[in-house]
């Protein structure tokens, strides 16, 4: 197993530098299975970059991540989500935001509903 250094410097670049622009406006997204996927592989991605390790060290994922004491990005991101989420649940009923949140359509979109025995009524 090779040994990795994930120093004070590295801590502090990854968590100023990496955190606040991946997560930049994460709470509005609409996050996939696969945009999980995608998400946690970017984040190992960078942590293996600051520690240096290349694809045949084979240094397993969990090892990584138990190394740099880092959450899983998806994590974050979705616990943004929901913190946003519980932001609106608890504006008033007049905020805009809680009245699109909560909206249900006045009507059906689409065409009419046309009966035949409409017309036999009509004539």
């Amino acid at each position: 197993m090779i040994t990795c250094q994930f120093d004070i410097k590295s801590n502090i670049l990854y968590n100023t530098c990496i955190l606040p622009i991946f997560l930049y406006g994460s709470e509005c997204w609409a996050v996939t299975k696969r945009d999980v996927y995608k998400i946690d592989a970017l984040d190992q991605w960078c942590l293996r970059k600051l520690l240096g390790i290349k694809w045949y060290h084979h240094v397993w994922n969990d090892d990584v991540r138990w190394k740099t004491e880092q959450p899983h990005i998806s994590a974050t991101v979705q616990a943004q989500g929901l913190s946003l989420f519980d932001h609106i649940a608890r504006m008033s009923d007049e905020s805009y935001a809680k009245q699109i949140l909560t909206a249900s359509p006045l009507e059906t979109t689409g065409m009419p509903l046309y009966y035949m025995d409409e017309d036999y009524q009509a004539e």
